[in-house]
């Protein structure tokens, strides 16, 4: 009995020893490695770039990505203007003490009415939405509704990814927002439709639409590649211009306008900047490039004689992540994240879904084209042949001609 209890005893005592030289290694194990994340902590700080961690918000949508305790992403200087959060950010009236110059410039850039008769000062009105349904298209299809000062009303959206009937869709949201811009007093007037003004639908695109291809998910027709398939943009044309003209004489209506700018058509060399840049060159080359920017590379380009507009800098300072609370930071990341998903995710689907059929339908493209003798660059362009390919085809289109 005795011996059996010293043998219990020495089994508790090896057992508590065992355990407690576990912990220890544990423990060394934790410290041995805190010289070395210390020293990636200090080679992350020496980085140009930015490093923010950002905690993931739990939904009743969450998914996976988010529940992980952070997400930690490189960011550059400057943010990228085409995402949602910088690009609200960067053209914000209501900043700065109400400083409105940034979005003037920039509708002063690219709206030819605003070109002749220049914005001076803007006032943010409400999004006045029509009544749908689905209220969170607001976020799809307006992202800044302001006004000028004789009173024309401009609706600013900022749109990357494609959306099937969005030229419709836009149409919509300015035609209401035409619709409703009297007050309930101002229609008991006689003469109300003197207080109509003109309404400008300006929206900054991410895609080339000559390029479209068609959004398999949708099961509607898909209107924009019919009118790019009659009427392709030219070559070098960036920005569309939309307004009611009548097809025999030419007059027209200017009160209901759209301006979409097609960045990715925009060819011109916009970085690095330079002092030949007109005011519409350096929206572009932020537009594209912000991210290309550095703060010590605008201060030795400064040195070296770049006069940069003060709007821009200030559109620049606008950009800045450094200068940004953490909140606007990590929505930023975000957006970043989502939108690399879905860019990845894009171009897979159109490597998978090019390949024989998509050739067919380029090659049956570009002889309709040909057909209605188009510019050799436009169908180039357009079908994404090669210039060998499609001098081939007009022989055989000229070749059947002679027959």
């Amino acid at each position: 009995m005795m011996i059996k209890k010293h043998f219990f005893k020495n089994i508790l005592f090896i057992s508590l020893s065992l355990l407690m030289v576990t912990s220890a290694f544990e423990t060394w194990g934790m410290d041995s490695k805190r010289p070395d994340e210390s020293e990636e902590r200090h080679q992350t700080l020496k980085k140009p770039r930015l490093m923010v961690a950002v905690a993931a918000e739990r939904s009743p949508g969450h998914s996976d990505k988010e529940d992980s305790p952070s997400l930690r992403i490189p960011l550059p200087d400057f943010a990228d203007p085409t995402r949602d959060t910088a690009f609200k950010h960067l053209l914000s009236v209501s900043l700065d003490g109400h400083d409105s110059s940034i979005a003037s410039s920039f509708l002063n850039a690219f709206v030819p009415d605003f070109q002749k008769d220049p914005i001076e000062e803007l006032y943010e009105q409400p999004l006045a939405l029509p009544a749908l349904a689905h209220r969170s298209e607001k976020s799809t299809f307006m992202d800044f509704h302001v006004r000028t000062k004789s009173g024309a009303h401009i609706i600013i959206e900022m749109q990357v990814r494609r959306h099937v009937y969005f030229d419709e869709r836009a149409l919509f949201y300015a035609a209401s927002v035409f619709s409703r811009q009297l007050s309930e007093k101002e229609l008991e007037q006689p003469t109300w439709y003197k207080g109509l003004m003109p309404i400008y639908a300006v929206q900054i695109l991410g895609y080339d639409s000559n390029r479209a291809r068609g959004i398999k998910e949708e099961e509607v027709e898909d209107t924009l590649l019919t009118r790019i398939k009659d009427h392709p943009m030219h070559p070098d044309q960036f920005i569309k211009h939309f307004k009611m003209t009548d097809q025999q004489s030419g007059q027209t209506i200017d009160h209901l306008q759209m301006i979409q700018i097609e960045l990715p058509r925009a060819k011109k060399p916009l970085f690095p900047p330079s002092n030949t840049f007109t005011e519409q060159d350096w929206w572009l080359s932020l537009f594209k490039h912000a991210t290309e920017y550095k703060s010590a590379d605008l201060e030795g380009m400064a040195s070296q004689g770049l006069m940069i507009p003060d709007v821009i800098n200030k559109a620049l300072d606008r950009l800045r992540l450094s200068k940004w609370v953490p909140e606007l930071v990590h929505a930023y990341e975000k957006e970043t994240v989502d939108f690399d998903e879905y860019a990845t995710m894009f171009a897979t689907e159109r490597a998978e879904g090019r390949a024989e059929g998509e050739n067919i339908k380029a090659l049956k493209t570009a002889r309709k084209m040909i057909k209605k003798k188009m510019h050799i660059e436009t169908i180039i362009e357009f079908t994404e042949l090669t210039r060998d390919k499609i001098e081939q085809l007009i022989k055989e289109e000229e070749t059947r001609e002679d027959k």
